[in-house]
């Protein structure tokens, strides 16, 4: 860690010193004593942990509810009250005297992440549960640590992307629902399941993610195509008369003769020459689905809005997007291959640890495309 805020009205009278010398030695502990002191540095500055006390000063003492406590008002208004807030992606700890359970459990479901019970040396009661106490507030330090690297890594990604949606994107309905869909991935991917959630009922919240980050290339691909897409009936999804033309004229082309060529041509209008030389090849199975239907499916429209909007070569787009989509077409939470059912469990540690990757290689992925 770089940079800790302490949140503390007490912050000179001890605990600060106190943090430098027990947790964080050599390290930058920057500290506000007051919620006005606490908004500028949380508006201006990136820190990678917070710690938060939840009463600022005599008037919080004689306060009742909750939602007035100086550090309540700091949490849902400075930290977590909108996602491009500089610190939301911040874990934040709750550094407090009170031990109320139900001040604990509102502020971690207003967004703080952990707690800790602060003791004075004149008041503690109980020297095990002290240094149970502390050893715990280590703990949680070096795993908020590695959650604040995880979770800044994907918010940057997000925020990058929600940037570029503007100039990239026309449908502004489609702008929403790629807005919304980074948010549900980033909510997914890091929230905290218990352990019976995972051991037993085997969750797996990155593959899930994953899932949620994919589809947004069916966002991506109906805003890419000039708007001739049937919205209704048998035939929803289809293009009218087959015509699969991108905005800027490029044509993705399926031949529905009965030609032995299995091939699906990618090319530029008017001259109707092949982008780059290349064809997509497509399986058997999918050629006699277009075939039959006029449709393209999600890959090969992406493979052609690469190709044909983004100027991205070939090789590029097997070395980025064919592993994505093949982690994808073998997730065994939507697509589950015979060897996988024979032969593979449903989610594992290593499972989860891969799912993590590609979520991230989906966001870096998104990135490139909708720039």
């Amino acid at each position: 860690m770089k940079n800790i805020l302490l949140v503390d009205d007490e912050a000179q009278n001890g605990w600060s010193d106190v943090l430098k010398v027990t947790v964080f030695k050599d390290q930058k502990l920057d500290y506000a004593e007051t919620k006005e002191d606490a908004r500028e540095k949380l508006t201006l500055q990136k820190y990678d942990l917070i710690l938060l006390d939840l009463r600022f000063g005599q008037d919080d003492h004689v306060q009742v509810d909750i939602e007035n406590f100086g550090g309540f008002e700091i949490l849902t208004s400075c930290i977590r009250n909108e996602f491009a807030s500089v610190n939301f992606a911040t874990p934040v700890m709750i550094f407090t005297a009170s031990n109320k359970v139900w001040h604990i459990y509102t502020l971690l479901e207003r967004g703080a992440d952990d707690y800790y019970i602060k003791e004075h040396p004149t008041t503690m009661r109980d020297l095990e549960f002290s240094r149970a106490n502390y050893k715990r507030l280590l703990t949680s330090i070096t795993e908020l640590n590695e959650l604040g690297r995880k979770r800044s890594t994907v918010w940057n990604l997000i925020m990058s992307i929600q940037t570029k949606l503007s100039e990239s994107i026309d449908n502004e309905n489609i702008k929403s629902r790629i807005r919304d869909k980074l948010r549900v991935g980033y909510a997914t991917l890091f929230s905290k399941p218990n352990l019976i959630e995972k051991s037993v009922l085997l969750k797996s919240n990155e593959i899930l993610a994953y899932i949620i980050l994919w589809s947004i290339l069916e966002e991506i691909a109906k805003d890419s195509f000039q708007d001739s897409w049937v919205r209704i009936g048998q035939y929803e999804g289809n293009m009218i008369a087959n015509k699969w033309i991108f905005k800027n004229g490029g044509i993705l082309s399926v031949p529905m003769d009965n030609s032995d060529d299995i091939e699906v041509g990618i090319k530029y209008d008017p001259t109707e020459k092949y982008w780059f030389g290349k064809k997509v090849r497509v399986s058997s199975k999918n050629w006699e689905y277009s075939k039959l239907t006029g449709r393209i499916d999600l890959s090969y429209q992406i493979t052609g809005y690469m190709l044909l909007c983004k100027r991205m070569e070939p090789f590029i787009i097997k070395a980025k997007f064919n592993p994505l989509r093949d982690f994808r077409n073998k997730t065994a939470y939507t697509h589950s291959s015979i060897e996988s059912i024979f032969q593979e469990p449903l989610s594992t540690s290593e499972i989860r640890d891969e799912a993590y990757k590609k979520c991230l290689e989906m966001l870096k992925f998104l990135e490139e495309i909708i720039g």
